[in-house]
């Protein structure tokens, strides 16, 4: 079950275009960050402005196909989090659990 799942995240994953890879000494940083964004031209102020950052990749694609330890997204000043990313995440989830 296990192989089944990590096909899937692989496949989803090939899936995004890499604009931006991770540098060669990111395997001695204690940690990596990977920006996504569908828009292209938001990509691609990521890629300008974090292109000698070695922890970071940018990606071009859905962050919902982003095999990942966290998720940290932007919310409002009033801590509502009914829309954007929060709310996909959200009925992502919700789908997931109707699934099982």
């Amino acid at each position: 079950m296990k192989l089944i799942e990590q096909t899937k995240q692989w496949v989803a994953r090939k899936q995004m275009a890499v604009l931006k890879s991770f540098g060669k000494m990111a395997q001695n940083s204690q940690f990596s960050i990977s920006f996504c964004d569908t828009h292209i031209e938001i990509v691609r102020a990521f890629e300008k402005f974090f292109h000698d950052c070695v922890p970071v990749e940018i990606l071009h694609g859905n962050i919902l196909n982003l095999s990942c330890d966290a998720l940290v997204s932007l919310a409002n000043s009033f801590g509502d989090m009914g829309g954007g990313l929060i709310k996909r995440l959200m009925t992502f989830m919700e789908d997931l659990r109707r699934k099982k």
